[in-house]
C-alpha cells in the first residue's frame, strides 16, 4: 500500500518551513523598509555627504580623538545600519570618513565587519518575504536555476561585490532570493567589500582637515579595473565549472 505524502500547514498559521506565521515573517523586512523612509524623509542621509564631512571634518576628528571607543562604536553603528536599511547612498564615504579617522587597516576593519553584519541583518529580514514572492511568481525558472545558484552562491556573491557599479543592497535581496546559505553570504560578503574598503580607508586616511572626500572614487580608472579584474577572477571557478558540467564529453 502506498502511503501519500502531504505538506500539513502547521496549526499556528506559518508557511511550512518558514518558522515565522504568516505576516509576521514580512515585519522585519517591513520595519527595515520604514526605517529607510523616515530617514530619507527626514533628510538625515543628507549629512552622509563629502562637503558636509569636509565642513565638520575637524570636529568629528576632535571627538573621534578624545572618545575613541564611543567613535569606533558610533561608526560601526552608523555603517552597519545603513547597509541593513539599504540607504542609497553614502557608504562608499563611510569607508573613506573610517580611514580618516582610524586609519587604513582599522577603517577598512571595521567598515568591513560593520557592513557585513548591516548586509546580514537585511538578507536575513528580506529572505522570507523575497523567496515567497519569487516562490509563486518564477517557481519553473527557480526550480530550474536554484541548484545551480546555491553550488556557486560564494563565488557569485564574491564577484559581484567587488563590483562598484553593483549596488550592495540589490546584491543583498538577491541572495536573499536565491534561498543563500547565511554562511556563504557572510563569508562572501566579508570577503568581497574588503578590497574595496582597504582602498577607500587608505584615500581617507590621507585626506588633511578641510578636503572634500571623493566618493567616486572606485569609479575612477585604475581602482575600477582592480576590483572589476578581481571579480572576473572571482567568477571563474564559478564559471569553470558550469561549462564542465555542461559539456557533452563530460
Amino acid at each position: 500500500m502506498t502511503e501519500s505524502k502531504h505538506i500539513q500547514r502547521p496549526q499556528d498559521g506559518s508557511s511550512p518551513g518558514s518558522g515565522w506565521p504568516d505576516g509576521v515573517q514580512f515585519l522585519p523586512f517591513a520595519g527595515l523598509v520604514l526605517v529607510l523612509a523616515c530617514v530619507l524623509a527626514s533628510g538625515t542621509d543628507h549629512y552622509l555627504t563629502p562637503a558636509y564631512f569636509a565642513y565638520q571634518a575637524s570636529v568629528i576628528a576632535d571627538w573621534a580623538d578624545a572618545n575613541p571607543v564611543a567613535a569606533a562604536l558610533g561608526f560601526t553603528l552608523i555603517t552597519g545600519a545603513a547597509f541593513a536599511i539599504a540607504l542609497p547612498a553614502g557608504m562608499t564615504l563611510l569607508a573613506i570618513i573610517g580611514g580618516n579617522l582610524f586609519g587604513t587597516w582599522i577603517g577598512a576593519g571595521l567598515y568591513t565587519a560593520a557592513a557585513t553584519g548591516g548586509s546580514l541583518a537585511l538578507f536575513l529580514a528580506a529572505r522570507s518575504p523575497i523567496a515567497g514572492v519569487l516562490d509563486r511568481k518564477t517557481r519553473p525558472v527557480r526550480e530550474s536555476t536554484a541548484g545551480l545558484i546555491r553550488r556557486e552562491a560564494f563565488w557569485l556573491i564574491l564577484s559581484m561585490r567587488l563590483m562598484p557599479p553593483v549596488p550592495a543592497a540589490i546584491v543583498t535581496l538577491a541572495a536573499a532570493g536565491a534561498a543563500t546559505h547565511p554562511r556563504s553570504f557572510v563569508m562572501a560578503t566579508a570577503a568581497g567589500l574588503a578590497p574595496g574598503a582597504l582602498m577607500l580607508s587608505y584615500m581617507g586616511s590621507s585626506l588633511t582637515i578641510g578636503d572634500v572626500p571623493d566618493d567616486r572614487a572606485l569609479w575612477r580608472l585604475p581602482e575600477l579595473a582592480v576590483l572589476l579584474g578581481l571579480a572576473a577572477c572571482a567568477l571563474t571557478p564559478a564559471l569553470a565549472r558550469v561549462l564542465w558540467h555542461r559539456s557533452p564529453n563530460v
